[in-house]
């Protein structure tokens, strides 16, 4: 007896090994092949649910990465009987790969049959189930009625946890009300979109021409300083260089305005900073 146990234990380890391995390079359907093969080592001898749980939990992630979210809970179901006696770690996998699928009718079956029993109440990762059940399957449904009533059967929460989580819960609703409710335009304002357009587009002026005339600037600092007309000759031909460099540049990189009017908002910035450099000396 004790050699086919051991035997059965060195079998477990080995097909858990082999499980995990797979699953690292990503060969999902063949890792959770392995897990159904781990399954029924024991078919015909002790059944230790714990023995289970490191397999459903590889099954489960394997199944959900090739989106067989039907064939992880049915292979939860196997390996457990009901779902009653899923491991905390294996209803919580399954109620958040039920939520990516948008199943929440089946999230809430299970989350609800596994808070309800009375041999669960006493798992470490009883309140964060709850707390995933409330606020990921029962609020985003608008179930308020259901939480108050979940809350208030409840016999494995104590008074403060249920405080706390309706506080929690309030501020949730809230967030999710700010953010589901349409923003109201006055209807003789412009569309939102024109506006954000008409926005960009003056936001994107503004930081050419700031760019520009902070260049300007230096520049006609350089041009005032008293020097030989030979090498202000000089100074004019490298200024001219470095400004038609920087409106490439700006062309090319720093013209960040909406699209359709991004070159005549550079053109106009180029005319003004031309304007202010070199009015006084374009014309002799």
């Amino acid at each position: 007896m004790n050699n086919r146990r051991q035997r059965n234990f060195d079998d477990i380890s080995y097909l858990h090994r082999k499980a995990k391995s797979l699953f690292v390079l990503r060969c999902f359907e063949e890792a959770a092949d392995i897990c159904k093969e781990a399954l029924e080592v024991n078919e015909n001898g002790e059944r230790l649910l714990k023995d289970y749980t490191p397999f459903v939990v590889i099954a489960i992630q394997a199944y959900a990465e090739i989106n067989q979210c039907k064939k992880a809970v049915e292979f939860a179901i196997r390996a457990f009987g009901d779902p009653q006696r899923f491991s905390p770690e294996v209803i919580e996998l399954c109620i958040c790969l039920l939520l990516k699928a948008a199943e929440y009718s089946r999230a809430d079956e299970l989350a609800e049959r596994w808070l309800s029993c009375e041999e669960n109440f006493l798992h470490h990762k009883y309140l964060k189930i709850t707390e995933l059940y409330v606020k990921h399957v029962l609020l985003p449904q608008g179930l308020h009625r259901r939480i108050d009533n979940f809350l208030e059967g409840n016999e494995a929460l104590t008074l403060q946890q249920k405080q706390e989580m309706v506080i929690s819960l309030k501020m949730l609703s809230e967030k999710l009300e700010c953010h589901s409710q349409p923003v109201k335009t006055n209807s003789f304002e412009a569309p939102a979109q024109h506006i954000d357009a008409r926005e960009k587009q003056v936001i994107g002026s503004r930081t050419v021409r700031a760019r520009l005339f902070a260049v300007v600037r230096s520049f006609q600092r350089l041009l005032s300083l008293n020097l030989t007309y030979h090498h202000w000759r000089k100074s004019i031909i490298i200024v001219r260089i470095l400004i038609l460099a920087f409106f490439v540049y700006t062309l090319v990189f720093a013209a960040g305005v909406a699209h359709g009017s991004g070159i005549s908002v550079l053109w106009q910035a180029v005319l003004a900073a031309w304007r202010a450099l070199f009015h006084p000396y374009h014309l002799t």
